[in-house]
């Protein structure tokens, strides 16, 4: 003769882990789901910043600043000056969206949230160097155009000088 308490547990047990496995799928399908979003976050501020992970810094703001001197003593530096402060104000909107979703990635911990935090400090990082940058450009300038392309071309503005040990 069965033993009808133990043929009742035998019947509820593969429901009930059927239900436990599911509800393990579907909270590991919502964590994956939200850090997928702020993952897509932080690919979109790097989008909008213009840098690619990897891509050389110094070459890159070496280039953009050359540019800048040739475009200042064709049209002067007083016509492109907006344009160089609003490039500070999209970096600084950038950087307040970076440091959101820091905030929002450094209590997780789930699958690839390490990637994800450690890709929002770089981001950060850059954005904040970019900043600096532009805003040493904008004060130098502001000085003189051709002092500022004499340091650039020596190699001592601050940027050139953080980077030269990379």
């Amino acid at each position: 003769m069965s033993n009808p308490t133990l043929a009742g547990v035998a019947k509820v047990e593969p429901q009930m882990w059927a239900n436990l496995f599911k509800m393990i799928y579907q909270n590991l399908i919502h964590h994956l789901q939200e850090t997928l979003e702020l993952l897509n976050h932080l690919y979109d501020i790097w989008f909008n910043s213009g840098y690619e992970p990897g891509s050389n810094l110094y070459q890159r703001l070496e280039s953009e600043r050359l540019n800048t001197v040739c475009a200042a003593d064709c049209e002067g530096w007083d016509s492109l000056k907006p344009e160089y402060e609003n490039e500070v104000h999209k970096a600084c909107k950038l950087l307040e969206k970076a440091h959101s979703l820091s905030m929002l990635a450094g209590n997780l911990e789930r699958p690839y949230t390490e990637q994800l935090q450690v890709g929002v400090c770089s981001v950060i990082h850059i954005l904040q160097f970019h900043i600096q940058a532009y805003e040493e450009m904008i004060h130098k300038m502001d000085l003189c155009v051709e002092s500022y392309f004499e340091a650039l071309r020596e190699g001592t503005l601050d940027w050139q000088l953080a980077l030269a040990g990379d």
